[in-house]
């Protein structure tokens, strides 16, 4: 879907559970960003998404290698998205659904959406 970028910012999280990634109070940092979807219809939406930091270090090289730009460089450009939907449990006890960017891609030049490099069980960059 097309979308303009509207937001990027790197901000500080806690995890709240423990899990067996990690512990509950451990602190990290994510890459949130905001975008205004276009639906069909001429109808907007203002949705968001984040990306570990690992991921966004990785994506944001391979951005400024084919645009030589940055991520926060293309705030109010247009964006290709991945838009997903999540169930939850409400404390009511009834179900709610929401939803966010799951990807984002930045467009090149061509208008093409850069996509991060698939990498084999090796390591290696996979011709896709």
């Amino acid at each position: 879907m097309k979308a303009i970028l509207k937001k990027v910012e790197i901000i500080d999280c806690v995890v709240k559970k423990d899990s067996e990634k990690a512990k509950k109070g451990q602190k990290f940092k994510k890459l949130e960003f905001t975008c205004d979807v276009m639906y069909d219809k001429n109808q907007v939406r203002t949705l968001t998404g984040s990306y570990s930091m690992d991921f966004a270090k990785a994506y944001s090289a391979e951005v400024l290698l084919k645009t030589g730009k940055k991520i926060v460089d293309h705030i109010g450009q247009e964006v290709d998205v991945v838009v997903s939907k999540r169930a939850y449990d409400k404390d009511d006890g009834t179900k709610g659904v929401f939803s966010f960017v799951q990807f984002l891609n930045i467009l090149d030049s061509e208008g093409n959406p850069i996509k991060m490099p698939k990498k084999d069980e090796n390591g290696n960059t996979v011709d896709l």
